[in-house]
């Protein structure tokens, strides 16, 4: 496989591992790994409530993630993040390269059988210490 970077370097000099972003949560100073990566109706799933949110906040200074960008609840206090599939966040200060750093007004949460016990549980306790306004997840 031949792909380039942003330096025009190929990926094979450089590893193409590289590029592909790790997918894990820290929680309670535990290191948990994503992986493998849900299937492709996860990805129907939040692709479709990603739309109808970002369809119905045109015009709204609040902005709608789907993955890839992190929570990292308690900044103040530890380093520990999640992963929530959906997030609508309201203010652009607290945006920190991967991860959001401020209070989500909204996350929703596909689950999956290797994490659904987790995120009702442990996730929820989470988003509902740090003010997250409405947790939602989808089964």
């Amino acid at each position: 496989m031949v792909c380039y970077n942003a330096l025009e370097k190929e990926c094979d000099d450089i590893g193409f591992a590289e590029f592909e972003r790790k997918r894990e949560e820290k929680i309670d100073g535990v290191i948990y790994n994503m992986s493998p990566r849900p299937n492709f109706l996860h990805g129907i799933i939040n692709g479709n409530i990603y739309k109808v949110i970002g369809n119905g906040l045109k015009n709204s200074l609040c902005f709608v993630f789907m993955e890839y960008l992190d929570f990292h609840y308690h900044p103040d206090k530890s380093d520990e993040y999640v992963c929530p599939d959906i997030m609508i966040a309201c203010d652009w200060k607290y945006l920190k390269g991967s991860f959001y750093n401020g209070v989500p007004k909204f996350i929703v949460k596909t689950l999956g059988p290797s994490t659904a016990k987790r995120d009702k549980t442990q996730k929820k306790d989470i988003y509902e210490q740090a003010g997250v306004e409405e947790y939602c997840d989808i089964r």
